[in-house]
């Protein structure tokens, strides 16, 4: 009987009091969750920058629709749970080989693709129709576009995340 054996070398950096797990940083897991982080970052400075009013004398300090505001929201939740779970994986060796494992990554990325994809095309589409066919550009015009766009980049991501999270729960 023949049977395959697989061999994964992990590396871990020992420091005062905390083990890094160098290894799931390298693996494409833990590269999407860098890239989501970084990208939810940018979307985020680009949004807050050109949502808010051009005098600085008032007291708001985020004008937005609704649309805006629901954009908003998602990339603030799904930046920060990401980032908690990148920094969970990467300094913590059973919960990179736990997590990935459960149903709740896998829940997980698939609502945050679903979330980032209707955030993204509802700025994108109000945006554009609102500025349709005005000579001068809402303040933030291009902003809040690219913010847009890179939610959508983000969104292809978050999609990325969930294939590997399915492989890895259906592994189990």
């Amino acid at each position: 009987m023949q049977q395959d054996v697989t061999i994964t070398r992990t590396t871990t950096i020992t420091a005062s009091q905390f083990s890094f797990h160098t290894g799931y940083v390298k693996s494409p897991p833990g590269i999407l969750k860098a890239l989501e982080t970084v990208l939810g970052i940018v979307s985020l400075g680009l949004l807050v920058h050109y949502c808010r009013p051009l005098n600085s004398l008032g007291r708001k300090w985020f004008v937005a629709g609704p649309e805006e505001t629901f954009f908003f929201l998602t990339i603030c939740t799904f930046l920060l749970t990401t980032y908690l779970l990148l920094i969970s994986c990467t300094i913590s060796f059973p919960t990179a080989s736990f997590i990935p494992k459960t149903i709740y990554e896998l829940l997980y990325h698939c609502l945050a693709s679903v979330f980032y994809l209707c955030g993204s095309v509802s700025v994108l589409t109000v945006v554009l129709l609102r500025n349709e066919h005005l000579q001068v550009k809402e303040h933030g015009y291009l902003g809040k576009i690219i913010a847009a766009v890179v939610g959508l980049v983000n969104t292809m991501l978050y999609l990325g995340s969930s294939f590997f999270s399915f492989r890895s729960y259906r592994q189990n």
